[in-house]
């Protein structure tokens, strides 16, 4: 089980969380592609707010465009940077990619970065809602740098 050190939100000081081994097997996995930069952990399991029902997300910088059409692992969302700037959420269809520059996406140096995560606003079916409501909601988070190819071309760690 590899230890990896998170930022707190509001001190300075770091807090230290645990990647379980089989999720060490799935960035194992995403390290046998030769176009992976870097891959950050990202969303709940980054920023301290862990429910019950949290999985792993994980940012991949690629040296190529996603082609992933089916989601891989059970439990781990896997969101794809390719060279063009695109996020595209593997296993979900092209036209659902984002532009990188949404994430408002900000290096603290070498191993953690911040960004402008997005949450759904969660909405019961068959009941009405207030439409002025959002249906999300943008938040700073940080992202943990998991690992990093220091061979791939132009590596900055975090950049489309």
């Amino acid at each position: 089980m590899r230890t990896r050190t998170v930022p707190n939100q509001t001190l300075p000081e770091s807090k230290e969380i645990n990647l379980p081994p089989d999720i060490e097997n799935v960035i194992e996995e995403i390290k046998l592609d030769r176009s992976v930069k870097s891959i950050w952990l990202i969303g709940s399991r980054a920023n301290e707010s862990i429910s019950s029902s949290s999985d792993w997300d994980f940012l991949v910088f690629s040296q190529r465009e996603s082609n992933h059409t089916y989601s891989n692992y059970s439990g781990v969302d896997i969101f794809w940077v390719g060279p063009s700037g695109r996020v595209l959420l593997e296993g979900q269809p092209d036209f659902l990619a984002f532009p990188f520059s949404d994430l408002n996406w900000t290096q603290d140096g070498e191993t953690f970065a911040r960004y402008s995560g997005r949450r759904f606003t969660k909405l019961e079916v068959g009941v009405a809602h207030d439409a002025s409501i959002p249906t999300q909601v943008r938040k700073e988070q940080w992202a943990v740098l998991v690992w990093c190819n220091q061979h791939a071309p132009g590596v900055d760690h975090g950049s489309a």
